[in-house]
């Protein structure tokens, strides 16, 4: 049976069919076998007390080594929005304190 786990990982009960049946799943070896014939691979059957994972590591440590290669990619995050907002609240600054602008209100003041 499949157990269905609540979220403390307490068994509540096992997973059940259409039918309101639970479901009962069987070891099809033969398809595992020809699985791992077809992949290039091997089929060992883990059970309880058999050391199963000796013959995987030791399959394992007969494969060749090879050094993989990889790549280290730098990826930036833009951030000349901080400067170029100060920028334009700084332009805009200097349009209300601009000495050119009391210039022309200082002419036209003499011209009247």
């Amino acid at each position: 049976p499949i157990p269905i786990l609540n979220r403390k990982g307490e068994k509540v009960g096992y997973k059940k069919d259409k039918n309101g049946e639970i479901i009962v799943t069987k070891l099809d070896e033969i398809t595992l076998q020809k699985i791992a014939l077809t992949t290039g691979g091997k089929y060992y059957r883990a059970t309880a007390g058999e050391m199963e994972l000796d013959k995987v590591y030791e399959e394992i440590s007969k494969m060749e080594k090879k050094e993989l290669e990889g790549k280290l990619m730098m990826q930036y995050e833009d951030r000349f929005q901080y400067p170029l907002f100060l920028a334009i609240l700084f332009i805009i600054g200097e349009f209300f304190i601009s000495e050119r602008r009391k210039v022309k209100k200082k002419k036209e003041s003499l011209i009247l």
